[in-house]
């Protein structure tokens, strides 16, 4: 008997939606008498009313995080250059970004730890792989996690570029690795593969920015 008791008192118990409810106001209430205001609550509607969209939204609010992230994973030291390029296309469009180093072949068993914290992730996020020659990285990292991978390959030449290329775009099944070629244009993938409201938004307005541009010059040269 003494044994039900205890395994009954272990047992988590579920507050009924007015008691929770209740305590939630008493929480607000005490926020709001120590810090002197209300505390900022995320919008249900841009939320969608996800309690992981509404921590996010807090977080951005409040200046501790961004709204999302892309991760740059390079086979080698050696192709640092070339993420460093990547990376600065991110440049003010307010994501986090940050230079990993990993490689399939060497120490592949680093992927799983890394896979495990980008999986977690409640904010949005994209990788991208960077790995010349037998591009396994791409592949092992896009078979891991569940964001996208896209693979943008170090070349120098056209020649290299050919070498490299089959085996960035032929994959496994379950190994969903996109293969973008410009280190500018990876960058763009990247961004609407985050496909959040706030870059969306900015993209529309660039694409028509650049729509814009292309009919005044038409306008001017017909004009000659």
């Amino acid at each position: 008997m003494a044994d039900c008791q205890q395994e009954r008192w272990c047992l988590p118990r579920a507050l009924i939606p007015e008691v929770a409810q209740e305590a939630t106001n008493r929480y607000l209430d005490i926020y709001e008498r120590i810090v002197g205001k209300p505390l900022a609550t995320a919008d249900e509607t841009a939320t969608g009313g996800n309690v992981a969209n509404r921590l996010v939204s807090n977080l951005v609010k409040a200046g501790l995080m961004k709204d999302a992230w892309v991760n740059i994973v390079m086979g080698s030291p050696a192709d640092k250059e070339h993420c460093q390029k990547i990376r600065s296309f991110f440049e003010g469009y307010e994501v986090f970004t940050q230079l990993r180093v990993c490689s399939a072949h060497k120490n592949g068993e680093e992927i799983g730890p890394m896979a495990e914290v980008w999986n977690r992730s409640i904010e949005p996020g994209v990788i991208i792989a960077v790995a010349g020659l037998s591009n396994g990285l791409g592949g092992a990292l896009a078979a891991n996690v569940n964001v996208p991978v896209i693979s943008c390959p170090p070349w120098k030449d056209y020649a290299e570029l050919a070498m490299n290329l089959n085996s960035s775009v032929i994959m496994p099944s379950g190994t969903p690795n996109l293969t973008v070629v410009r280190p500018d244009n990876a960058a763009q993938a990247a961004l609407r593969a985050l496909n959040t409201p706030r870059l969306r938004e900015r993209l529309r307005q660039e694409i028509a920015a650049t729509k814009a541009k292309l009919r005044a010059a038409d306008a001017e040269l017909k004009a000659l």
